[in-house]
């Protein structure tokens, strides 16, 4: 984010706030970006999925109950907002944390923590000191992160070349690799009984690993073809929460992992589980897919063409990810299979070379839609895929493009759309629609 954009997102979220206090309900002013709008779900009305109507354009979220209170926690346009229960959800923004791209929460005596990733490294930020944004300056490179408390101590677990990683507090937060959680995509973590848990995603599969047994890792195999998880402890049960086809699915440890469809939360990217007086709750983001897609390339892409071959940090965490680490930085094939990957809507896009990416998209037509190339943006919409046979590349609205080029360039956006290659050749358009 640059200076200038930055400066406008906290006059505008200043300007919400001082409508809040004033009691002018406000709640979308700083709020107009693409992205997921929040839904709410719990077990005690059958998971029935409800819109809590305050918090949208959010492209992360994290949960948490403090003293009997649910909290939200999103990222919009790169700053993370705070809603709660006891006030009706309304979405309040923390003014300090800015540039985030990932999120996890948790607490402490009360106090609320938040950590994020901003260019890959993990920043802190609490309730009691106003959320001052606070580097950690030992975790860096990381592309997930989960958090917990566990004893009075707090342990980070990031996700750094595809190895969990663990930093607590007690130790300045030291940085160690697990050395065997490896090959991941996803983690959440739990404390129990002073034994810590790790829950990870390894090729859309979830696997178990804990430091009672050396973080020894173990699938569930019950639990696959994943594109997010999330954990929670409640009542002596280990539960967790995935999205399988953008569907949550609930295991828990006293039936074996058994895995069972809520058969009500559909069309989720992103999911979140807390719990309070016995009851289960489950945060999912929702929105048009197409502005999910939009979201994930400002999140990777650069802003403009000037950085040659030097790719984002937060592009090669999300390539390195999703499986595509060996694969070149300055390539248009591995920023479309990157952006829609790590979106979680097709965690299995075809990784490289423009042909083979033409003929996946064309053999699954139940997910990708073939819009006719009339040389105008009439019948494109944001996310829609160009493909020809030297080049692929995104739209992202108002007559703009993002790609990337071979050893030419890392990726980018904000470039003229253009409808036939530098070879003359019409592209194919094709809608994510699965």
């Amino acid at each position: 984010m640059t200076k200038g954009k930055r400066a406008m997102s906290s006059i505008l979220a200043i300007l919400a706030l001082a409508l809040t206090i004033a009691g002018i309900s406000f709640p979308g002013i700083a709020q107009a970006a693409t992205g997921g709008t929040v839904w709410e779900a719990s077990s005690n009305t059958g998971w029935t999925d409800k819109n809590p109507g305050t918090i949208s354009g959010a492209s992360a979220t994290a949960a948490m109950t403090v003293n009997g209170v649910r909290y939200i926690y999103t990222i919009i346009n790169g700053e993370v907002w705070e809603a709660a229960s006891s006030n009706g959800w309304k979405n309040m923004p923390t003014l300090t944390i800015h540039g985030a791209t990932a999120i996890a929460v948790t607490s402490m005596n009360g106090v609320r923590y938040i950590y994020t990733l901003i260019n890959g490294s993990v920043w802190e930020a609490t309730s009691r000191d106003g959320w001052t944004n606070r580097p950690t300056l030992t975790i860096n490179g990381a592309s997930a992160i989960s958090v917990m408390n566990m004893n009075g101590v707090i342990y980070i677990y990031t996700i750094i070349n595809g190895q969990v990683w663990e930093a607590d507090s007690n130790h300045g937060w030291k940085n160690y690799p697990t050395g065997t959680v490896v090959g991941v995509s996803a983690v959440s973590v739990l404390g129990i009984n002073g034994v810590r848990y790790i829950y990870t995603l390894k090729n859309g599969s979830v696997w178990e690993a804990t430091s009672r047994d050396g973080w020894t890792m173990r699938p569930t195999l019950t639990i696959n073809n994943a594109s997010a998880i999330s954990t929670m402890y409640m009542n002596n049960v280990i539960y967790i929460y995935s999205l399988i086809n953008g569907e949550a699915w609930e295991a828990d440890s006293s039936h074996g992992w058994a895995n069972y469809r809520t058969a009500s939360v559909f069309n989720a990217t992103a999911i979140a589980a807390t719990n309070v007086n016995g009851v289960k709750y489950i945060y999912t983001l929702k929105g048009n897919k197409g502005d999910i897609i939009v979201a994930k390339i400002k999140t990777l892409a650069w802003p403009d063409r000037t950085h040659g071959t030097i790719a984002k940090p937060d592009y090669l965490n999300a390539k390195n990810a999703v499986g595509l680490s060996s694969a070149p930085q300055a390539s248009c094939d591995v920023f479309v299979a990157t952006v829609m990957r790590s979106t979680g809507l097709d965690p299995n896009y075809q990784g490289t070379y423009t042909p083979s990416q033409l003929s996946y998209v064309k053999n699954h037509k139940s997910n990708y839609l073939a819009i006719p190339n009339n040389q105008s943006t009439s019948n494109l919409q944001p996310g829609d895929i160009f493909i020809s046979s030297h080049h692929t590349l995104f739209y992202i609205g108002n007559g703009q493009g993002a790609s990337a080029s071979n050893s030419d360039r890392t990726a980018s956006y904000g470039e003229t759309i253009q409808y036939k290659d530098s070879y003359g050749e019409l592209y194919q358009i094709f809608r994510y629609v699965g």
